[in-house]
């Protein structure tokens, strides 16, 4: 059977428009949480009905009358075409007004859209928001909602590789909102290699839970800028190879477990703690290939 595209819906009516002010409810679009503070609207539609719920929740580009300056809210838009196929628009909207409103849409002035893939969290002014400090402060109500959408970006396509630049990746600030004992809890037991770094000048050091040593099949682990400690569990990974290390200031010892892995050949602790204490049996398997910098027999 042909479908008549004719039939199909392509965007709200002028009543449902009127309603959408208030309810925030607009056809191509969905609403995922009411919150005491905060209304979470989803647009996943791909279509005209998407397009015209992108441009109503982004007033239309009409900047200069209380809307958005979102790339995505002109009419029938290029931008929204690109960024919708990649995946889901959020728009998130204060149930209080505070009395400012667009003059196109009467929307609140105070809006925010959020696009996961292409790690875009925008304001009104379409300026890139601190997601992190809205998720722990302001925003807080929204932060369980959200932590499957950022659990998506972990792991490769392929499945075998969890690669984490902190903070600039939507999976680096998983790592800032959720800790490191709940991104291991996320992760498949499957993934072969874990290598997550800490570009930022903050001055992270965290614990490694015991959780590491359930992936079995863990040939390469490294951990850049952001650890303290290991668990004593990394004996777990028979199937290690590569362990760096590096960058890790806050690093005093390394777990005497280490000195157990059958198969590890390199040990990288490059500008980490020089008086890190290494394990007397891990140290006899040990050639300095540079400074910092082992090829373990």
């Amino acid at each position: 059977m042909t479908k008549d595209l004719s039939l199909e819906k392509t965007k709200a009516t002028k009543s449902e428009k009127e309603k959408a002010k208030t309810t925030y409810e607009h056809p191509g679009a969905e609403i995922m949480f009411r919150g005491p503070n905060w209304t979470l609207v989803k647009i996943e539609d791909q279509g005209t009905l998407g397009s015209d719920a992108a441009s109503f929740y982004g007033g239309y580009y009409l900047y200069n009358e209380g809307e958005s300056r979102w790339c995505t809210s002109p009419h029938n838009s290029n931008y929204f075409r690109t960024y919708i196929k990649d995946g889901p628009l959020y728009v998130v909207l204060p149930n209080d007004d505070g009395g400012s409103v667009g003059q196109k849409t009467g929307l609140p002035q105070e809006r925010y859209q959020f696009h996961f893939p292409s790690g875009q969290f925008m304001d009104r002014e379409d300026r890139q928001i601190n997601l992190v400090e809205y998720l722990n402060g302001k925003m807080g109500e929204l932060k369980d909602f959200f932590k499957p959408e950022f659990a998506k970006g972990l792991v490769s396509k392929g499945g075998e590789k969890v690669e984490i630049n902190y903070p600039d990746s939507s999976a680096g600030k998983y790592i800032a909102l959720y800790g490191f004992e709940d991104l291991f809890e996320t992760l498949p037991d499957t993934i072969e290699k874990i290598l997550i770094s800490n570009k930022s000048k903050e001055q992270i050091a965290l614990d490694v839970p015991d959780s590491l040593g359930r992936f079995k099949n863990l040939d390469a682990l490294l951990l850049t800028n952001i650890v303290r400690t290991l668990p004593e569990s990394i004996s777990n990974l028979k199937k290690l190879k590569f362990l760096s290390l590096n960058n890790n200031k806050n690093l005093e010892s390394l777990p005497e477990g280490i000195a157990d892995i059958p198969k590890l050949a390199f040990v990288n602790l490059v500008g980490s703690n020089p008086n890190v204490k290494i394990p007397d049996r891990l140290k006899e398997k040990m050639s300095e290939e540079m400074p910092g910098f082992w090829h373990v027999d």
